[in-house]
C-alpha cells in the first residue's frame, strides 16, 4: 500500500490540507460556530484557486444537486415562516460547503482528503495528550491560559498551551472524586469531537504503515477518553470490534480482539446501567442529561403535531432540539419531507462506496448523530460520508500522481529492455 502523498507544488498541498479542514469546520466545527464569515471567505478563496488553476476538472454536479436538496427545502420553510435572516444564512453556508466539498473531491480525490483528515485529527489528538500530560495539574484545576466564548454557550472554553481546548462544562466523576474538564479539540462539544476521533481511527489504514499504526490508535483512543463522552466510550467499543476486520490480521487475533471487546463492553454497560454513582442515574442528573430528558419529552409531546413538514413550519422557537439534536429530533423539527430530502446524498454515496470497508469511518459519526448530537445533514458529517466514495469516482491528485509514476517506471523499464536487446 502506498501511503505517500503526491510530490506536488506546496500551494496545492496547502490547499488540500486547508480545504479538507474547512469542510469539517462548518458547524458544529469550532471555526464555523464562532467565525462563520471567515470560513465562508476561506471556502470561496479555495474554490476560486482550484478553478483558476484548473485542478478541479471532474466536478460531480449530481452530488452537488443532492447536497442542496435539503438546504433548499429548509430555506423555503424558513421564508414561509418569516425567519428570513437565519434561513438565508443557513442556506448560504450549506451551498458554500457543498461547492467546496465537490470541488475538493474533484481536485484532490478521496485518498488525499482522507490523508489530510486523518492526520489533522491525529495531530490535534497528539497535542491534546501531550498538553494534558505536561500540564495535568493545571488541567485538573481548570487553570487555563486563555478563555474565549463559544457562540450560544454561556461559559467560556479553556485553552491550554501548547494546544488543548476544553469544554465549559466539566464532568463530575463521582466514583473517582474528580471534577474533570472535557476536551473539545477543534469542535464546539466533546460529543462531536469524539465522533471524528473515532472516524480517524478507522481511516488510518490508508495513512500509516502498521508499525506506527498502534501508537496512533492509542493516541486517538486516549483523546476520546479525555472527552469524557458517553457516546465516545460506546464508539470506542465499536471501533475496537471493527478494526481487526479492516486490516490484515490473523483470524485468531480477530477472534481474540472481538471476544475481549465484547467482555469489556458487557462489563462497562452493566456498570453504566446499574451503578448509581457513575452510571446512567448519575448522568441524568447533569445538565447534559436533563437537556436530553427535555428533548425526549418534547419528542413525545409534539410527535404528531406536524409529521410531514415538521415543527420548523410552525416556528416553535422555544424547543431545545437545536441544542441537543439527534436524528429523531431532526425528524421532529424538519418533518418526514425534510428528512427524506436529507437522505438523498447519503444514498448516492452509499451506491458509490463500492466496499463496506470504505463506510467504516462513517459508523461512529452516524451513531453519534443517531443518539445525541446535532450532526445529521451538517457539513462535517457529509464530508466524512463523501470520503467513503470509491477512489475511481474522484481519482484526484494522489491517483493521478501514482498513475504517472507507474507510467514513468514502465517507460524506464522498456527503455532498459531495448538497450539490452540492442
Amino acid at each position: 500500500m502506498n501511503n505517500k502523498i503526491p510530490k506536488n507544488s506546496k500551494s496545492h498541498i496547502i490547499a488540500a490540507v486547508l480545504g479538507t479542514n474547512a469542510c469539517i469546520q462548518f458547524q458544529p466545527g469550532l471555526v464555523g460556530q464562532n467565525l462563520g464569515i471567515v470560513l465562508l471567505l476561506i471556502s470561496f478563496a479555495l474554490v476560486a484557486f482550484l478553478l483558476i488553476t484548473q485542478k478541479a476538472t471532474n466536478i460531480q454536479y449530481v452530488l452537488l444537486g443532492l447536497l442542496l436538496c435539503y438546504p433548499t427545502y429548509a430555506l423555503c420553510i424558513s421564508l414561509s415562516t418569516g425567519v428570513v435572516r437565519d434561513g438565508v444564512k443557513g442556506y448560504l453556508l450549506s451551498v458554500t460547503h457543498g461547492i467546496l466539498l465537490v470541488t475538493m473531491l474533484s481536485a484532490f480525490g478521496v485518498k488525499l482528503m482522507r490523508w489530510c483528515f486523518a492526520w489533522t485529527m491525529l495531530v490535534v489528538a497528539g497535542l491534546l495528550v501531550i498538553t494534558t500530560l505536561v500540564r495535568f495539574s493545571a488541567v485538573l484545576a481548570h487553570a487555563g491560559d486563555v478563555s474565549f466564548d463559544i457562540k450560544h454557550y454561556t461559559t467560556p472554553a479553556i485553552w491550554f498551551a501548547p494546544f488543548a481546548l476544553f469544554w465549559p462544562r466539566s464532568a463530575d466523576v463521582t466514583f473517582l472524586n474528580l471534577d474533570l474538564p472535557r476536551a473539545i479539540g477543534i469542535f464546539r462539544e466533546p460529543g462531536v469531537f469524539q465522533a471524528f476521533l473515532c472516524a480517524a481511527m478507522l481511516s488510518l489504514g490508508d495513512v500509516l504503515r502498521r508499525r506506527y499504526l498502534i501508537v496512533a490508535l492509542v493516541i486517538l483512543a486516549i483523546a476520546v477518553i479525555l472527552t469524557l463522552s458517553t457516546a465516545g466510550f460506546v464508539n470506542l467499543f465499536v471501533v475496537a470490534a471493527i478494526l481487526p476486520f479492516g486490516y490484515e490480521f490473523p483470524r485468531k487475533t480477530k477472534i481474540a480482539v472481538v471476544s475481549v471487546t465484547a467482555l469489556v463492553a458487557f462489563s462497562a454497560f452493566y456498570f453504566y446501567f446499574y451503578n448509581a454513582e457513575g452510571g446512567l442515574e448519575s448522568k441524568l442528573q447533569t445538565v447534559s442529561g436533563r437537556e436530553r430528558i427535555d428533548a425526549v419529552d418534547e419528542l413525545k409531546d409534539h410527535i404528531g403535531t406536524s409529521r410531514i413538514l415538521g415543527l420548523r413550519s410552525q416556528y416553535l422557537g422555544d424547543l431545545v432540539v437545536s441544542q441537543t439534536g439527534s436524528i429523531p429530533s431532526f425528524v421532529l423539527w424538519e418533518g418526514i419531507a425534510g428528512f427524506a430530502l436529507s437522505l438523498a446524498p447519503f444514498f448516492w454515496i452509499l451506491l458509490k462506496s463500492g466496499h463496506l470497508k470504505n463506510l467504516a469511518p462513517t459508523i461512529p459519526v452516524l451513531l453519534t448523530a443517531l443518539s445525541s448530537q446535532p450532526l445529521w445533514a451538517t457539513g462535517p458529517l457529509l464530508t466524512i460520508l463523501a470520503l467513503a466514495v470509491r477512489e475511481r469516482i474522484f481519482p484526484g491528485e494522489l491517483d493521478r500522481f501514482q498513475h504517472s509514476a507507474k507510467r514513468q517506471k514502465s517507460y524506464k523499464r522498456g527503455a532498459i529492455d531495448d538497450e539490452e536487446t540492442a
